[in-house]
């Protein structure tokens, strides 16, 4: 899963193999191994706490020879990862998979077995650095599990808000606040806290959407979605919690399409409990008529035409009431106006 602080925990380790006198270099996103060799090079020079052997250095600056081939490289780097104590780092590793055309892993299937596959010729230079490593150590991030490369596996989880909590309170800027004084601050700051990570779940997610990686934006889209979940049930009378968990099923329901029709239905649902609940709000009509609207678009997509018909039909009502009482939201009005075309041509 990504965003759920794999590259700060790792760099919170290297950091601290650095304090131990350990060699260390990390490589984000796609790489080839003569792109490896030439990282570990660099960042390694610039380390003069680490506590290379004379051959370890010898063998890192013979890295960047011109003319080596990759082979020989690789086995450089074993015998680095084999006696020395350097730590490589492959951070987003997600970059180096082979991908469908909706940007999807090939192979990739929601489990920790998962078959994700590696661009072709990588999986193996990874696995001989991973098995070739005694007093050095390999460390690879992913937001898939890679079964073909064979490696120790470690899930972390996302953070909730009780882990949200926990890193506030450690801020630096708060360590000399009382502990009572500390905790009415996260009080009064946590949903705020929250609700401004979700909004940034919700706008990651609408990237990926964009760019067609629909795992990806799944990914963010329900982390989005359990924190809007959390919010509504600790306020289940907030207007504003409502529409925010209505918002998260709509966009669950671009990136599952065999689970649209729920989503947009438990879209609606909230979206008529809000609507309910301040009756005069024109915006809350207006999204509960563009959710119907959306219901409505699935049902016909499904074949069912006949609650399609009802969905839009409802959605024609709540518009046309908006209207006639001049409370009809601009952005809505060419909806408005195509649903009562349909409407009154089909009478």
């Amino acid at each position: 899963m990504g965003g759920v602080g794999k590259s700060s925990l790792v760099a919170s380790v290297a950091e601290r193999n650095l304090r131990d006198g350990w060699a260390v270099a990390i490589v984000v996103g796609g790489f080839s191994v003569a792109e490896l060799a030439a990282e570990i090079t660099t960042q390694t020079s610039a380390q003069t706490s680490a506590l290379l052997s004379p051959q370890g250095r010898t063998k890192i600056a013979a890295l960047t020879r011109p003319g080596r081939e990759e082979e020989a490289l690789l086995r450089e780097i074993q015998a680095l990862l084999r006696d020395e104590r350097l730590l490589i780092v492959l951070d987003n590793f997600e970059d180096n998979l082979d991908r469908d055309d909706g940007g999807v892993p090939l192979g990739f299937v929601e489990t920790a077995a998962s078959e994700a596959r590696t661009r072709s010729g990588l999986a193996e230079p990874v696995r001989a650095l991973a098995a070739a490593a005694e007093r050095g150590a390999l460390v690879v991030t992913c937001r898939y599990a890679i079964g073909e490369l064979d490696l120790p596996q470690l899930e972390i989880g996302e953070l909730g808000a009780a882990a949200i909590q926990q890193l506030v309170l450690r801020l630096p800027g708060l360590r000399e606040v009382p502990a009572k004084e500390r905790a009415e601050s996260w009080l009064a700051a946590k949903d705020t806290l929250l609700g401004s990570l979700s909004v940034s779940l919700e706008r990651l997610g609408d990237v990926e959407v964009h760019a067609g990686n629909l795992a990806a934006a799944r990914d963010l889209f329900q982390r989005d979605l359990k924190i809007a979940e959390g919010l509504a049930k600790a306020d289940p009378h907030s207007a504003q919690a409502q529409r925010d968990l209505a918002t998260s099923y709509e966009r669950m329901a671009k990136v599952d399409p065999p689970g649209r029709i729920d989503w947009l239905t438990r879209a609606v649902s909230m979206r008529e409990l809000r609507q309910h609940s301040d009756p005069t709000s024109a915006t809350a009509a207006c999204e509960l008529a563009g959710a119907l609207f959306q219901l409505g678009r699935a049902l016909i997509e499904h074949g069912d035409e006949q609650t399609a018909a009802a969905q839009l039909a409802r959605a024609s009502q709540h518009l046309e009431l908006l209207r006639r009482n001049g409370a009809l939201e601009s952005r809505y009005a060419p909806l408005a106006d195509m649903l009562a075309k349909t409407f009154t041509t089909a009478d």
